[in-house]
């Protein structure tokens, strides 16, 4: 989790201070299933930090960030957001597409191979 934290915390670094300088570059960062190994109090530690981020920049410059997660990697138990926290926002408004192991769900809906 360690190493994968990293990750995030330099690519934010960069995106952002891209951003608050209005630099030239892409307004949006991906993270491909880069929160696995961190622990969910962490996760929901960043996605409250980018989001207020958001919400200090939006009138100057809007960004996207795009994360993936599985389901188990981000849903939060009533009984243990003392514990772990909460979103500072409706998580589950912000969610554009999800996908399952099932041909039906999958983004082409067929299962290859």
């Amino acid at each position: 989790g360690q190493s994968r934290l990293k990750i995030v915390a330099y690519d934010l670094m960069v995106f952002l201070y891209d951003i608050i300088n209005d630099r030239k570059l892409p307004d949006f960062l991906i993270h491909d299933g880069v929160f696995h190994g961190i622990s969910l109090k962490t996760r929901i530690n960043t996605i409250n930090y980018v989001y207020h981020k958001y919400l200090e920049n939006a009138k100057h410059k809007q960004f996207q960030y795009i994360v993936t997660f599985n389901e188990d990697e981000i849903f939060i138990p009533d009984d243990k957001t003392s514990e772990y926290g909460k979103f500072d926002f409706d998580f589950k408004k912000s969610i554009v597409a999800e996908f399952q192991d099932v041909a039906e769900k999958t983004i082409f809906k067929r299962i290859f191979g």
